[in-house]
């Protein structure tokens, strides 16, 4: 009796402590990229310079559970001088991304000669974004730990006079995605077959650099197997395609089937959808 005691105990701290690892990784792995802005109104008063911008960022969840972000805190920065907002706790849907858009506003003194003389001639402003997020590893409904995901990005935002308008618009778009088993289009494989993902990417104003196809397989309450992971270097005039591709053999096992990411840099610019289609089913035997 105490041995079965015993061991159904040590099973259960087994699958605690895989479930617990388990989620550690799905919030180590959320991604915040495309930090941009948005908008941005700048007042100049006797007392200085208020520059209050719209900041955007996109936040995304390539892991297979739900992660609870507790909290998202934006810093901007010119200069020396820094401010930040905070905004409450949200859900990131497993293999989603979503948008936040997060008000912030910073006061300079008008010893700011420099950016004055900037503001008023219309002239480009560099901001430093920092977003960081506090995600919170739970169990049992417990809060054991809290982990911080940290981006950095510098923007380059255009004054237009008192009420001005900035983007950081994304160069890199994907345009298309298809599966290729033996060469042929298809919705579903079965294992053993030769599956090519092929990507065809779209810039507006021209890209030249890397761009990394990721493919993984989803594989039911795991984490999802990278499968392929190729970076490649791309060159596309403004208004102007390019194909990436990567082969694969598909294999057996306890997965629903394969889903693409293609990253340009640390950013995510595309994460396939979760349902099949698009995703390559896998037909087990």
């Amino acid at each position: 009796m105490a041995r079965g005691v015993l061991a159904a105990l040590v099973i259960l701290l087994i699958v605690l402590g895989g479930y617990l690892a388990y989620l550690t990784y799905a919030v180590e792995h959320v991604v915040v990229g495309d930090i941009g802005v948005k908008g941005f109104n700048v007042e100049l008063t006797a007392e200085g310079l208020t520059i209050s911008p719209i900041v955007r960022i996109n936040v995304t969840n390539p892991t297979g559970i739900d992660v609870w972000v507790a909290e998202v805190k934006c810093i901007i920065c010119i200069q020396n001088a820094c401010s930040s907002s905070t905004r409450p706790g949200f859900t990131v849907p497993a293999h989603e991304s979503i948008v936040l858009e997060i008000p912030v506003s910073l006061s300079l003194s008008k010893t700011a000669k420099a950016l004055y003389e900037a503001v008023e001639s219309g002239g480009p402003l560099n901001l430093t974004v920092r977003v960081e997020l506090l995600a919170p590893v739970r169990l049992l409904g417990i809060e054991l730990w809290r982990v911080k995901l940290v981006a950095v990005k510098t923007v380059t935002v255009t004054a237009g006079g008192p009420a001005g308008e900035a983007s950081s618009p994304r160069n890199l778009v994907v345009e298309g995605v298809e599966w290729l088993v033996d060469g042929r289009p298809a919705l579903a494989v079965r294992p053993g077959d030769n599956v090519t993902a092929v990507v065809k990417l779209y810039s507006p104003s021209g890209y030249t650099g890397p761009v990394r196809l990721v493919v993984l397989a989803d594989i039911p309450l795991l984490p999802d197997l990278v499968v392929v992971n190729a970076t490649y270097t791309v060159s596309i005039p403004p208004d102007g395609y390019a194909v990436i591709k990567a082969s694969f053999r598909a294999r057996a096992g306890n997965l629903r089937g394969y889903y693409i990411a293609v990253y340009q840099g640390p950013c995510p610019v595309y994460v396939m959808p979760d349902k099949y289609p698009p995703r390559l089913r896998l037909i087990h035997s």
